[in-house]
């Protein structure tokens, strides 16, 4: 079966495993750029000054940061619970269960902070927009590299008990958010700077016009 514990180290590597690593992966890319609100927020509110938004996301008795790792962590240990209590069904599915908490959590953390009001929302502008993109990629390409790391290390830890918790790792990921936001948006420095000076140009070529 699809999630049955490997037997060999190419059962790891195998299409249907792949695949669902990519799926997890791609999972928590989306859940967790859906927690990214308010630092996505404070990133705009800071002119995009990548060093600005990383000395708040490392500010003391930072209560976003505080959230979003008490988050990861009620999720993680729920999933660890539910899976580690139930272990007797023997279920090849078991692994996959834990998530729902995983899933659960996230919806509360999302609606919670819908509730609260902003000063100054966040404008999904096309800046924004792309700053998107760029972290989709660059979280979904990093959450598949430890997805993978870590179901291959359980292969090799030999521990029944760590086979259940194989997708545990995935309640974890969030925690990398606010960092892949900073590298995402040093990432596309270059381009909103050529993007501004593109625009600047053309206004220049306007009043010339003009005059």
């Amino acid at each position: 079966m699809l999630l049955k514990d490997f037997t060999s180290i190419n059962q790891v590597f195998g299409w249907q495993s792949i695949l669902i690593y990519l799926i997890l992966a791609l999972f928590a890319s989306v859940t967790s750029i859906l927690m990214g609100y308010k630092f996505l927020q404070c990133l705009q509110q800071k002119s995009y000054i990548s060093i600005d938004y990383f000395k708040w996301i490392n500010k003391k008795n930072n209560v976003f940061m505080s959230r979003v790792i008490m988050l990861s962590l009620l999720s993680f240990f729920a999933f660890c619970l539910f899976n580690v209590v139930f272990a007797f069904l023997q279920n090849d599915y078991l692994s996959l269960i834990g998530l729902v908490f995983y899933a659960f959590f996230i919806f509360l953390y999302v609606r919670g902070e819908r509730k609260i009001e902003n000063k100054v929302p966040l404008k999904f502008t096309n800046r924004v927009i792309r700053l998107i993109i760029t972290y989709t990629i660059l979280s979904f390409i990093l959450f598949f590299g430890i997805i993978l790391g870590f179901n291959v290390l359980c292969y090799y830890i030999k521990l029944n008990s760590l086979k259940l918790l194989r997708f545990s790792v995935v309640a974890l990921l969030p925690l990398f958010m606010p960092l892949i936001i900073f590298i995402a948006s040093i990432l596309n420095k270059p381009l909103e700077v050529l993007r501004g000076k593109k625009y600047v140009n053309k206004a220049k070529q306007k009043l010339q016009n003009d005059n």
